[in-house]
């Protein structure tokens, strides 16, 4: 598999692809299992990244936003040193956080993987990157001050997606029950969506796929 591939993976998973969820936890633990099936009822809208910005992809939805910077490899540690355009790469992301006030995070997908769960996720080192409720990793530094990503201390995408849905759920609590949703006016709302506002689960599936549509033709 190329890297493209492993960056239709993560984007599957986290648009709550049950197919393409199945066949990654085939091999992992039931808990790394349930934790990912929560994106099926929880699933983001996530888009091809501009190249121009240097991110693969953004990911939208419930009133979280983020950067993903996709990275795989055979190795357990991808040093940043190791290619000079990592490092330039690195460091315009850590400026379009700044300025944009964008959380952007480096996946981490190691290809050799098998039996345990193969994505971690890093944050750049900005104040911005980061999601209320889940304590995310910088990125590494070597002790000559290089960047690195380095798999055992990134931070595991079912614990990524546990922290996400259950700030989901402590913002239902908190949310009217009796509000109906701002596209059909018939169900209650179930997510917040940066584009629609507030609608219920069957209208946000609606629009992501209709997105996903428009990103295949």
């Amino acid at each position: 598999m190329s890297g493209s591939d492993y960056e239709r993976e993560l984007k599957k998973i986290l648009m709550g692809d049950e197919e393409e969820i199945d066949s990654v936890c085939r091999t992992l633990s039931d808990s790394v299992e349930t934790s990912y099936k929560k994106m099926v009822g929880n699933p983001f809208l996530v888009v091809r990244g501009a190249g121009s910005l240097g991110i693969d992809l953004i990911v939208m939805g419930y009133g979280f936003y983020f950067a993903l910077e996709v990275k795989s490899s055979g190795d357990e540690v991808i040093h940043f040193s190791d290619d000079e355009r990592l490092g330039e790469q690195a460091d315009e992301l850590v400026k379009l956080s700044r300025e944009r006030e964008v959380p952007v995070f480096y996946p981490q997908r190691l290809k050799t993987q098998k039996h345990r769960e193969r994505w971690v996720i890093h944050r750049v080192d900005t104040d911005n990157s980061d999601v209320e409720g889940v304590e995310i990793p910088v990125i590494g530094r070597t002790v000559h001050g290089n960047r690195k990503l380095e798999f055992e201390g990134g931070l595991p995408l079912s614990r990524f997606i546990d922290g996400i849905v259950q700030r989901l759920r402590l913002r239902d609590e908190v949310s009217e029950p009796d509000m109906l949703c701002m596209e059909c006016n018939e169900r209650e709302i179930a997510v917040y969506n940066m584009e629609l506002g507030y609608v219920c689960k069957e209208c946000f599936k609606e629009y992501v796929e209709e997105l996903e549509e428009k990103e295949e033709e």
